[in-house]
């Protein structure tokens, strides 16, 4: 009987300190606002409170049909299939989700004057140009605010993709909401190629339905979350299979990461963590030509960047400039901390936090933990001072792995919670991206 108590006080105090630390910094926040510090209208979070029940309707029903078919699905369909159902799902329960009042179509968001797609004209037909002026005009604010913040890789991209026939918002948000449902399926990979299929199974459903798809339509954070997911996953799998071809590609993902965001350089943690679990469950070192395949890709970003013009530690000055004079660095630190893992616990979800009080596996919870450690080097470097929801969402998924701990009658509780945390900050929340 004690032990019963005791495995029913385990969830209950995870879920009353998640709602504590949510409480906390909504209060803290509110307290702070009269102040004029915190530059945001609903903190924590980034966007106004409201209520609005009718605009999630259909991510409700959606995400009732899925409850009942995903935990089934992850047990008894073949692995490929499985894979292609999780992403085909996390873009839809991205999309409904971000159907709602205040976004009059998918691609506002991402067209908006401070956001990526309006720079891709700036790129002209001179990319090289344009490429070696990036890091001057950062530090001097005349890019859009997002640009200013990040590296140039993000807004090339898109000038590829406009290059191919696929051009405007519309085609840009399909690339970044494709791509983000995509990093549930890596995921799911890695924790295979880790020797733990069991695990990844188990965890798919609750990737599916997490509440951080609310920042995967349609933000580029999306699109920087699935090349971070498909390093680790090509890596992971690279070691496994003993293929330097597959180790070449994760090198080049690797290194296309801080030219993407300068936020993701955490994220080595989680590759040092897969790839050391992949060599282990192989139970032999890489050989020479690996390690060269994988160093010969992680060369090849940074060599086209420096030859183009762009100076990798000039933008990262630039863009600090550019920060230290705007709204971020006014913020409290100690209140940005706080509410950034209260932000952090909406994206992960109240299980999360049960599933990591209980006794995750193995693998999981390692690849959980070095997630966390990139999102504790973030947080104390006191740069990421709220409007996490984005930043931190390239981390977010690494850590509802641990929800692959509960067991079959029990999936389908936990999934609703989840699932309910998800539609209730939509209907609370409208956020700006």
């Amino acid at each position: 009987m004690l032990a019963d108590r005791s495995r029913r006080a385990v969830p209950a105090a995870a879920l009353t300190g998640w709602v504590l630390l949510l409480i906390v910094a909504v209060w803290w926040g509110q307290h702070l606002l009269p102040q004029g510090w915190l530059n945001v209208k609903a903190p924590p979070f980034q966007g106004t409170y409201r209520v609005a029940l009718a605009s999630v309707v259909p991510a409700a029903c959606f995400a009732a049909v899925a409850i009942g078919v995903l935990p089934v699905a992850a047990r008894l369909l073949p692995w490929h299939l499985l894979l292609a159902l999780a992403w085909v799902s996390l873009a839809a329960w991205a999309v409904l989700l971000a159907f709602r009042d205040g976004h009059p179509s998918l691609s506002e968001p991402i067209a908006r004057p401070r956001e990526y797609v309006p720079a891709v004209a700036d790129v002209g037909g001179d990319p090289l140009g344009w490429l070696s002026t990036f890091a001057e005009k950062a530090a001097a604010k005349e890019h859009p605010l997002h640009v200013n913040g990040h590296p140039p890789l993000m807004v090339l991209v898109l000038r590829a993709w406009d290059r191919l026939g696929l051009s405007g918002a519309g085609w840009a948000a399909v690339l970044v909401i494709g791509a983000g449902a995509s990093a549930v399926a890596a995921i799911a990979v890695v924790l295979r190629a880790l020797g733990d299929e069991p695990s990844a199974r188990s965890a798919l459903p609750f990737l599916v339905l997490a509440p951080f798809a609310i920042t995967i339509a349609t933000s580029a954070d999306g699109f920087f979350l699935a090349v971070g997911a498909w390093a680790v996953a090509a890596v992971a799998v690279g070691v496994h299979r003993r293929s330097p071809a597959l180790l070449g590609v994760g090198g080049l993902l690797v290194g296309a990461l801080p030219y993407l965001s300068y936020g993701l350089l955490p994220l080595g943690a989680l590759l040092v963590v897969a790839g050391v679990l992949a060599v282990g469950a192989r139970r032999s070192p890489p050989v020479r030509w690996e390690v060269l395949a994988f160093l010969g890709g992680l060369a090849v970003v940074p060599l086209l960047f420096t030859a183009g013009g762009f100076w990798w530690p000039d933008g990262v000055v630039a863009t600090h400039q550019a920060w230290a004079a705007g709204r971020g660095d006014n913020r409290p630190y100690l209140y940005s901390f706080v509410a950034n893992f209260a932000v952090l616990g909406v994206l992960v979800g109240p299980v999360t936090a049960v599933a990591a009080a209980r006794r995750p596996r193995r693998v999981p919870v390692l690849i959980a933990a070095a997630a966390m450690v990139g999102v504790l080097a973030l947080a104390l470097s006191g740069v990421s001072r709220l409007e996490v929801e984005r930043i931190w969402l390239p981390y977010a998924p690494w850590l509802v792995t641990v929800c692959s701990t509960f067991r079959r009658a029990e999936q389908r509780t936990w999934l609703t919670l989840n699932a309910l945390c998800a539609l209730t900050f939509q209907a609370l929340v409208l956020d700006v991206w």
